[in-house]
């Protein structure tokens, strides 16, 4: 996928409507989970672009200040500062606290679409939790599913990419972690195959990728709006009972709305209700230039 036209400087948050699939980290927070562990109802995934060997750790609260503590104290003191921190528009990662630990990391935020899940990468690797704790607690208690990530992490981390051709601890580690006893099946110390470098593991992952990507991969789509152009967007507003609003009987789509900038791939910034929005473009349908409308600031 292409990068994002849009740079910010570090703390600032950038709009990734795709991001380079080999870059150094993405962090996404997500899920509401019961736990055996008093107050733990949430985990946090982290993923390596092509190498994920993050894991998954319970949190008791998911405020901000608790996130920035995690990431500092379980994964930056492990793999290092990233560059940049692909997360979606959650309140912990959109307000001050985060944005202030981020210019203390020197790191760059992105985020996601707004209500387009398919724009986060670490969506595919949440599935694969969900559908590996559902094998592991189909007839046992479900309030122990925490205590099962560490095994399920394990067959991950072992398991082989199809668009890399390595395992995520082979290419992090050069070789991939053992299952008890394994040992017994492997070469003499003095026998052992040599250890690529880290940089030559990295080059032949991205030229597998590459093909890999070449072969699959849709080509990316050309944008369908253009700034200045008028659009309907999805309605996302929730019933509210003391309000008199229900959600299934109000209208689908609103609008219309202006489109400020188009960022990169099918992502844009759109101008309604007096802020911008940013939305994917799957999402917009496009509308009449109304004959008086909302004009957006310039600045």
């Amino acid at each position: 996928m292409l990068q994002a036209d849009t740079r910010t400087t570090a703390g600032r948050t950038t709009t990734a409507a795709s991001q380079p699939k080999l870059g150094y980290g993405r962090r996404r927070l997500n899920g509401t989970i019961p736990s055996h562990q008093p107050g733990s109802s949430l985990h946090l995934s982290r993923d390596r672009y092509i190498h994920p060997l993050g894991g998954s750790l319970p949190l008791r609260t998911s405020e901000a200040p608790r996130v920035v503590r995690l990431m500092e104290e379980e994964v930056f003191s492990r793999f290092g500062y990233p560059r940049r921190i692909l997360s979606d528009n959650g309140p912990q990662f959109t307000g001050h606290t985060w944005a202030e630990a981020s210019r203390r990391w020197g790191s760059e935020l992105w985020t996601t679409p707004v209500y387009h899940p398919r724009a986060n990468p670490t969506e595919r690797r949440n599935q694969e939790l969900k559908k590996g704790l559902r094998l592991r607690l189909h007839d046992g208690n479900q309030k122990t599913w925490d205590r099962h990530l560490p095994d399920l992490l394990f067959g991950l981390r072992r398991r082989k990419n199809a668009a890399t051709g390595m395992t995520p601890s082979h290419l992090l580690m050069g070789k991939t972690i053992l299952r008890p006893g394994e040992w017994t099946l492997q070469p003499e110390p003095g026998h052992m195959p040599p250890t690529t470098q880290n940089e030559d593991r990295e080059q032949e992952a991205r030229h597998r990728q590459a093909e890999y990507q070449a072969r699959y991969a849709a080509a990316p789509s050309l944008p369908r709006d253009f700034p200045g152009d008028w659009v309907y967007a999805p309605n996302h507003r929730l019933s509210n009972k003391l309000e008199g609003y229900n959600a299934k009987l109000a209208q689908a789509r609103l609008g219309p709305y202006q489109i400020l900038d188009h960022i990169s791939g099918e992502v844009y910034w759109i101008w309604g209700d007096g802020i911008a929005h940013k939305v994917h473009g799957s999402a917009l349908v496009p509308a009449p230039t109304p004959g008086r409308a909302e004009v957006p600031p310039t600045d």
